[in-house]
């Protein structure tokens, strides 16, 4: 069999013109050109004129490229060598069926007869040769994400020796270096409210915080928070059932404001769908459940410019922003961050954001607040509320958010290659637990086809859905679209981004370690484990149980990963923070000034780095060494 580099060459169908249509229309039932889904189909079929001695024809590009599976790339060769030989066949038709059934056994229309007399037409003919490019390709528009461009430090491009030689050092350390310090040696402790998966942690640990108490309801964040974050600075909990998540409290509402030591900096990202453009934005007064609660408050609505200080009966999630007041109130800390959707500005015509920042200025804070994408810091346009607090007893200039960088990642420094999810891989590295896959009987399957969409569901998105259209795909030049919580739920309808795959295949979801480097985790932050029931699977097919139990594993993750905030952003805030609540006492051990502010830039740029593939990581730093940015 020949061997042909299908990164330098593409195989084109010549066809008379007057069966160019019929014949990309016989073609398309065999997965044998590209629709605008697949990645070689981006810009449209670039099918074009051939010019031959004889006359011309028109050239149709069969669908094989470098990103091709190796089953796909031997299929198109033996196909190429049947075509090339095809009107030199002496046996009857029945056998070149029969051999165009045995190469093409793995397309999913099994009746070749009308390829074949496609393929038997005279002037039908094969070459290979060098791919044209299509003419429609649009330029691509500039972008600047960089946020604050004023707040630039003056020492900016010095910034990048240390930067650079920081990120090589991180590149060749393979292992993580989680380090647990204690209470005393940190250099300012903080409480993380609404904690989730611990996005603020990772940011905060990574400045030299230790957090000292956090709360989170749902069982499953919980359980990735012990894993991934240092909780020995935590004292154990009464309201946690399992003894390995007890140091974390669950419904903020059983915890008492004594039982919260003392900290420097308060976190939370409190519940976002009351004010979210996604749905009715009922705001404050949101009497929907949270996952776990027990009990809640509400605001008054008759004195509906008053600030929110005090529960009152209820149960609403609008509500539970008060308990952040409660212990602001309560504890007193020296600066406070949370993080919203930016659809809190409008909610009840402005008046919730005015509730909230009057309550928080009622017990003893200067407010400032500024919507903030993560465009900049991960390859996700992700735009938040950010809502800053420095406790008023605290001398020191106003706060003002800090410069931003873009970094321009996109969707390819993110994204996994179509070999790394195809054959036997470390599916832990994508986020997959191999228990899952055994107690799935997927063990030895490609992940690919468990991403991609089902014939099914492609069609319910290629013919029912209004909002979908091929350019929404995670193309490897775009940004990603906002990762939320209910990702992956309903594909079919178009509300979920997609990454495209190579023909034959359906576009596919991201795999959970995609929504990680997304959201700015590192590549080492452990994703959620699987709990194995013990059953014994030897049962090869994708049933319906198995695919269940599948989807219903990393729609979890999906959840979880879609509530968190961004720790690369969440980092490079924090450094401003402390630069104010630590104005008075900013002196290292040498008697220098610290400058928070650029170490936070650092650190944050850094955990964007950990995010990456290892493309991405090589990208980053050429543009560092290049100062891009």
């Amino acid at each position: 069999m020949k061997e042909f580099d299908f990164e330098k060459l593409e195989p084109v169908l010549l066809v008379p013109p007057k069966l160019t249509k019929s014949s990309y229309a016989t073609l398309i039932q065999y997965d044998l050109v590209a629709r605008k889904w697949h990645l070689e189909g981006r810009y449209g079929s670039r099918t074009h004129k051939v010019d031959l001695e004889e006359g011309y024809k028109m050239g149709i590009p069969l669908a094989v490229s470098s990103e091709s599976s190796a089953t796909r790339k031997e299929m198109m060769v033996a196909l190429i060598e049947f075509i090339q030989k095809i009107h030199d066949f002496n046996s009857e038709r029945d056998a070149m069926k029969k051999e165009l059934e045995f190469i093409l056994q793995d397309c999913k229309e099994k009746n070749v007869g009308p390829l074949l007399s496609l393929l038997m037409e005279e002037g039908v003919d094969i070459i290979v040769k060098e791919p044209v490019v299509s003419n429609r390709i649009p330029k691509e528009e500039p972008f600047d994400a960089t946020h604050n461009i004023h707040m630039k430090p003056d020492n900016y491009d010095s910034l990048w020796k240390e930067l650079i030689a920081s990120l090589e050092s991180e590149n060749r350390c393979k292992k993580s270096n989680r380090k647990r310090q204690k209470v005393s040696d940190a250099k300012f402790t903080f409480c993380e409210l609404f904690a989730g998966i611990g996005g603020f942690g990772v940011a905060l640990e990574a400045l030299g915080g230790k957090c000292v108490f956090a709360s989170e309801i749902y069982e499953p964040s919980r359980r990735l928070y012990v894993e991934n974050l240092d909780t020995s600075g935590m004292e154990s909990t009464k309201s946690s059932k399992n003894s390995s998540t007890s140091r974390i409290a669950g419904d903020i509402w059983d915890v008492d404001s004594k039982d919260i030591p003392s900290f420097d900096i308060l976190t939370g990202g409190f519940p976002c769908q009351p004010f979210s453009t996604l749905g009715d934005q009922p705001g404050l007064t949101d009497s929907k459940h949270v996952s776990g609660r027990r009990k809640g408050l509400q605001t008054d609505n008759d004195n509906e410019g008053e600030a929110i200080t005090e529960p009152s009966s209820g149960d609403g999630r609008g509500q539970l922003f008060t308990q952040i007041v409660r212990i602001l109130r309560d504890k007193q800390p020296g600066a406070f961050l949370l993080e919203n959707v930016p659809g809190i500005l409008t909610t009840d015509g402005g008046n919730a954001i005015q509730k909230i920042v009057q309550s928080l200025e009622d017990v003893g804070y200067n407010v400032d607040h500024q919507v903030i994408s993560s465009r900049g810091l991960t390859a996700q346009s992700r735009k938040r509320l950010y809502i800053v607090g420095i406790a008023k007893r605290i001398k020191c200039k106003p706060f003002q958010f800090p410069f931003i960088p873009d970094l321009k990642l996109r969707a390819r420094h993110v994204l996994h290659s179509e070999s790394e999810l195809q054959g036997k891989v470390i599916h832990e590295s994508i986020g997959i637990p191999i228990e899952l896959l055994q107690e799935c009987g997927f063990k030895d399957c490609d992940l690919l086809d468990l991403f991609a969409l089902s014939n099914q569901q492609m069609t319910q998105l290629t013919t029912r859905s209004k909002k979908w259209r091929p350019s929404k795909l995670a193309w490897d030049n775009t940004s990603c679209d906002t990762i939320d919580s209910h990702y992956g739920i309903s594909v079919g309808k178009g509300n979920s981004q997609l990454v495209p795959n190579a023909t034959p295949l359906n576009p596919r979801r991201f795999t959970p370690r995609e929504c990680a480097r997304v959201m700015g985790f590192s590549n080492t932050f452990t994703l959620g484990k699987f709990i194995c029931k013990k059953k014994e699977s030897t049962d090869e097919s994708f049933d319906d149980e198995a695919i269940s139990t599948f989807n219903s594993y990393i729609k979890e993750n999906y959840y979880m990963l879609g509530n968190a905030v961004c720790p690369p952003v969440i980092a490079t805030i924090a450094g401003s923070i402390l630069a104010c609540a630590f104005e008075e006492k900013d002196e290292t051990s040498k008697g220098e000034n610290f400058d928070w502010s650029n170490f936070g830039l650092l650190k944050g740029i850094e955990l964007s780095f950990s995010s990456v593939s290892a493309k991405g990581k090589s990208y980053l730093l050429e543009c560092l060494r290049k100062n891009k940015h």
